[in-house]
């Protein structure tokens, strides 16, 4: 009787004919990228970011991407080999490969049994707003401070949240920044822009607010353009 995923092996063992099954390459390349992806955990994101790869980075579109693929194969290399390494935070306009790049250090990291959560930040706030009425925002940032590498996709694209920034945001970042868990970042604008996103009015404690989370974002990962 055939069975679907495995293939049949005839093996002289024990002195005798030994017959049994064993999974076929097909069946095992797609158990291990089942594998990966049930180690990333993808919220509001494409479904092209399980295909993106390092191998396919593109060197010619947008600026200092060799400088960036270095980057980012050396973190693969500097956190797998259990040091404490700085995510990025990428940021440029619109198509320049943010998120791809994002993408393609998730899957590698996977591939190597590493977790990451790679979230679409403005859809991600969204979904923790309406937390509020059923009691599970806790839940959903205490998985967002604890999961192993964090990657925030378009920080600064959702609607300005004085609740967001203080009560979400900013313990989440802390408490990865304490615990020396690798965070990410992608944005269209620069640390500075996305610092003056935060200011909600021109009050001196929403400057030190906006102040801390710049603080945190830029201990916990370096600036480069894309």
């Amino acid at each position: 009787q055939e069975r679907i995923g495995q293939e049949p092996v005839i093996k002289y063992e024990n002195n005798g004919i030994e017959f049994y099954y064993r999974d076929c390459d097909y069946s095992l390349s797609r158990r291990q990228k089942q594998n990966q992806k049930n180690l990333i955990d993808a919220m509001y994101m494409p479904k092209m970011i399980f295909e993106a790869s390092l191998e396919d980075f593109d060197f010619k579109k947008g600026k200092n991407r060799p400088y960036i693929h270095n980057k980012l194969t050396s973190f693969i290399t500097l956190y797998l080999n259990g040091e404490n390494v700085k995510g990025l935070y990428l940021y440029g306009q619109y198509q320049k490969g943010k998120t791809y790049s994002l993408a393609a250090v998730a899957n590698e990291l996977t591939k190597r049994g590493v977790s990451v959560l790679i979230a679409y930040y403005p859809d991600l706030v969204r979904e923790i707003k309406s937390r509020i009425g059923n009691n599970t925002v806790e839940e959903m940032i205490s998985k967002l401070k604890t999961t192993e590498v964090l990657m925030l996709d378009d920080i600064g694209g959702e609607s300005p949240s004085q609740w967001v920034r203080d009560e979400v945001l900013g313990p989440i970042l802390q408490h990865r920044l304490l615990d020396e868990k690798p965070t990410f970042f992608s944005s269209n604008v620069s640390q500075k822009e996305l610092m003056k996103l935060m200011i909600l009015n021109g009050q001196q404690a929403e400057l030190m607010k906006a102040a801390r989370i710049d603080a945190r974002i830029q201990s916990l990962s370096e600036e480069v353009e894309m």
